[in-house]
């Protein structure tokens, strides 16, 4: 902004950094270390000078360097707020040479990271030519604090200094013909100061604090007050109070630095935010928790920059942290813990301040009173905006806004309005977001539990004045008041309230979507149907009417959860007809509708076109509820009953917009070219079906997700064979061949495809499954009391699929252990269940598969003395594996060819959405 480069201005006329690194002298264009009479200036020029009210602290020595004739300080505007005089403008693309193009375009892209790359591999004298171009490291580094690439900036640091392309002679910098008598070359330290702006965006103070020690130990410069000002901002993200007291310390004690209004303001942020973490009655979130991800992240910084750094230097870096510098500036060792005990260190440095001489400004008591907010101490808030008024700063709408904020934290709804009429006396102070807070005060009344009529009576009437009096009250204060009626109990008045901001003149505006979203989610919540279909209807009637995202999901997830398919996707086909682009909720409503009505079809073209979209994020849970949803939605096809119920209940209508969304989103999908799209057309076969479940699961999982046993086994119930389906679940829609399958162990036995093996050892690498096989001497042991049916079956194919490739690999000569099997004895509920024709039993399901593959077993009773249950035991001799391995066929003259137990459970078994946390 203008202060800032007001400020460099003045650094640089004052003198830079001299020193001596790699050889040549270097000195920085951008030090602070010498304008400590400025130091208590405040941003909006209200504040007085540090000598103002104490002694003036000393200035640190300096050095007399030259500086250029073409520096900032000489550099003005035109009057007509042109460009600089004596500079040259933008650049020019048709001056770029070839590699400047190149990195350009990966630039644009936002692949920084190739950038880098690239612009490694280049030679040294290309690399050099190609950092001279301003336009390149200015759109480098402005994308890369854009999206947060701290770690590309740096590496883009490290690039340019391979090649001294920060390094400038005297002659340069004077922009004439040198008169100095000495060639000296300094160093430019505005990309490196640059570069802690890009951390401080992205909240990495470590990369922060890496950069300045590269800054100053590599290279032996000085670092300036702006580059401590950005390593503190780092620290807010995460509440890193210890790192940032440090770096408080450091400035004073190292570089003889005076801090100023914004680095007291910074270190201000990070107790803050410290603050907000800290639970009421414990400690807060603590860095050690972040340790190991920070770790891994800076070693593929150092990866990528070619840095290496010293063994133990992170640890070192910590144990630094927990000292604590004598003499100067309040203690930071010992931190507490408690939000009133943060509060307490964080006004000990502004009692510093104040001994300093210097006078904040409104920023910085701004962020003193939201401190105070935070840590739930009105009256200290309080106390500081009456002291900056008396000295003189006027508070502004954002500070009336924290301050009712403050009041409303503390349950102070009469304080929030008197203060709020208070901003009312002030010219060009109110503003629709102090209305918007006006309106939730009411909530926080004394009144508002025993007249709630006559509270949300009083916030109508303040509601009419404001608009009279010609205040800009936007859609956020009109869903604050119909908010305030669904809070206290008034669903119906808070629908009529809706009514009248739709008949409100609002100058040819379009109506707000915001009152519309918040009773949208109110009758969600409530069930109440007629009222979301009437909010549906006065959309539908707006022509110019722009729904958001939150006024989407909250239709969709109101009429998906009663079960309203039809207008469910009205819904959707209303957001797409008027250029609204659903988020990943109104994608979860979907996905749910779909689920509940047995859609695999249409819910995998939605998760395509919420893929190619964007609406996919990378929240591992959210993964894992769509990638529910999807097997829900095919696995009711799989059900004799929901089979039964769809040729009965399915109408005309429905069967029409199903249609019509599905061309729909067909369209939608077209622009794509079939990126990210999983499935194509409309009639698709179950292996097409399937392999799209495939591709969202693993999308699921390489996000982080971990799927539970139960989705696991719905999983792999997708991998099941046609023979299984109509011989074992006698699903009417599948026939099988006449031909039998095959009983081989390597194919699984005809009752699943290979794949089912492969995801099931995959599930298994992932920690998904507990620990249930083990072996001795003797025997193998398999514990299938915490596993699922179906993942039982599987487990049992495995296991003997190994078997069977030892066998073959010993041709024959293998000599087998006896196979212990430990299975859950049903409990009486689970037995009623199975009577009614609900879930299988574990047991059943693995006996008959070992009748199915011809293998007898034993069944042997276990002891449950103990009060414990200790299960079903069950014993299959070696003898009775060699036979099923051999393909002996006498092994099935004690059992029935292919007679697999169907009569063991109910072949219409419902999938209950409470088993699989849908």
């Amino acid at each position: 902004g203008t202060a800032q480069r007001t400020g460099r201005r003045a650094m640089d006329s004052r003198g830079c950094n001299k020193t001596l690194a790699r050889g040549v002298r270097h000195a920085s264009l951008s030090t602070r270390a010498s304008v400590g009479a400025r130091r208590g200036r405040s941003r909006c020029g209200r504040g007085k000078p540090t000598g103002a009210g104490g002694c003036p602290p000393q200035p640190a020595p300096r050095r007399k360097v030259s500086v250029r004739a073409g520096s900032p300080r000489g550099r003005t505007k035109s009057p007509r707020g042109g460009k600089r005089k004596g500079g040259g403008g933008h650049h020019h693309h048709h001056q770029n040479t070839p590699q400047v193009d190149e990195l350009l375009g990966l630039v644009r892209k936002n692949r920084l990271e190739d950038c880098v790359r690239v612009l490694s591999n280049y030679p040294e004298d290309v690399r050099k030519e190609t950092f001279g171009s301003k336009y390149l490291r200015k759109t480098f580094l402005d994308y890369a604090k854009k999206v947060g690439a701290s770690r590309e900036a740096f590496s883009f640091l490290i690039e340019a200094d391979k090649v001294d392309a920060n390094c400038h002679t005297s002659s340069s910098l004077a922009g004439s013909k040198a008169e100095s008598a000495s060639n000296l070359i300094y160093y430019d330290t505005r990309m490196a100061g640059r570069v802690i702006g890009v951390c401080a965006r992205n909240g990495d103070s470590r990369l922060a604090r890496k950069t300045m020690d590269y800054l100053s130990q590599d290279k032996g410069l000085q670092l300036d007050i702006f580059m401590y000002t950005s390593a503190i901002n780092a620290c807010a993200r995460r509440g890193e109070v210890q790192k940032a007291c440090r770096l408080f310390r450091q400035s004073e004690i190292e570089d003889g630095l005076t801090p100023d209004v914004f680095m007291y303001c910074a270190l201000l942020k990070v107790f803050r935010q410290a603050i907000s973490q800290c639970s009421e009655d414990g400690a807060g979130e603590e860095e050690e928790e972040l340790a190991s991800a920070r770790a891994g992240a800076e070693r593929r910084s150092n990866a990528l920059a070619g840095v290496s750094a010293a063994a133990g230097a992170e640890e070192a870096e910590d144990a630094e942290d927990a000292e604590d510098a004598d003499g100067v500036g309040p203690s930071s060792s010992d931190l507490p813990s408690t939000k009133r005990g943060l509060l307490d260190r964080a006004l000990e440095y502004m009692d510093y301040m104040k001994g300093e001489g210097i006078v904040g400004d409104v920023v910085l008591y701004n962020c003193l009173i939201s401190t105070c907010g935070r840590a739930l101490d009105f009256e200290r808030a309080e106390s500081f905006f009456w002291e900056m008024q008396s000295l003189g700063v006027q508070p502004n709408s954002k500070t009336y806004s924290i301050l009712i904020h403050s009041c409303l934290t503390c349950g102070e709804g009469d304080k929030a309005l008197e203060y709020f009429r208070d901003a009312r006396g002030q010219a060009g102070v109110i503003n629709a977001h102090l209305c918007a807070q006006a309106m939730q005060a009411h909530a926080c009344l004394r009144t508002s539990g025993t007249d709630p009529e006559g509270t949300l009576g009083e916030a109508l009437r303040l509601f009419k004045e404001l608009d009279i009096e010609g205040v800009q009250i936007d859609g956020v204060a009109s869903a604050s008041l119909v908010s305030l009626a669904i809070d206290l109990g008034l669903h119906d008045r808070a629908l009529e309230i809706l009514g009248e901001v739709c008949e409100r003149p609002t100058g040819g505006e379009r109506l707000p979507p915001e009152p519309f979203a918040v009773a949208a989610d109110a009758c969600a919540k409530r069930g109440d149907m007629e009222g979301a279909k009437a909010i549906l209807e006065r959309i539908r009637e707006s022509e110019d009417f722009l729904p958001n995202n939150e006024l989407g999901s909250s239709l969709i997830n109101a009429f998906s959860k009663a079960g309203d398919l039809v207008t469910s996707f009205e819904v959707l086909e209303l957001l797409l007809d008027r250029g609204v682009v659903p988020n990943s909720y109104s994608f979860s409503g979907l996905l749910y509708a779909c689920a509940c009505h047995g859609l695999p079809v249409l819910a995998l073209k939605l998760y395509s076109l919420a893929k190619n979209t964007g609406a996919v994020t990378n929240d591992p849970a959210l993964a894992g509820v769509w990638c529910s949803a999807v097997l829900h939605a095919f696995l009711k096809t799989r059900r004799e009953k929901f089979l039964a119920s769809r040729e009965t209940e399915t109408d005309h209508d429905t069967g029409e917009i199903l249609g019509r969304i599905s061309t729909l989103v067909d369209e939608k999908l077209a622009p794509f070219k079939g990126r990210n799209q999983i499935v194509q057309g409309g009639d698709l076969s179950k292996e097409e079906i399937v392999g799209g479940i495939k591709m969202v699961y693993r999308d699921a999982v390489s996000k982080g997700y971990k799927p539970s046993v139960k989705v696991l086994d719905m999983m792999l119930e997708c991998m099941c064979t046609n023979f299984y389906l109509e011989r074992i679940q006698k699903v009417p829609e599948y026939s099988f061949q006449d031909n039998p399958p095959i009983i081989d162990v390597s194919d699984g036995v005809g009752l699943f495809s290979t794949t089912a093996f492969a995801l099931f050892e995959e599930a298994s690498d992932l920690g998904v499954l507990p620990p249930c096989v083990s072996q001795s001497d003797l025997e193998i042991k398999i514990d299938f009391r915490q596993l699922t049916p179906i993942v039982s079956e599987v487990c049992l194919l495995v296991l003997l699929r190994s078997l069977k490739r030892r066998w073959d690999s010993s041709q024959g000569n293998h000599d087998f252990k006896s196979l212990l099997l430990l299975l859950p004895r049903p409990t009486p509920t689970e037995v009623a269940e199975v009577t009614e024709g609900s879930v299988p039993l574990v047991d059943r399901k693995v006996k008959s598969l070992l009748r199915y593959i011809g293998m007898d077993y034993v069944n042997v009773e276990r002891d449950d003395s103990e009060g414990v249950d200790p299960g079903m035991l069950c014993i299959v001799r070696p003898k009775t594996i060699k036979k099923c391995l051999s393909n002996d066929a006498s092994r099935f003259e004690s059992s029935f060819s292919l007679g697999y137990d169907t009569t063991s459970y109910d072949t219409t078994q419902e999938i209950r959405m409470a088993d699989y946390n849908l």
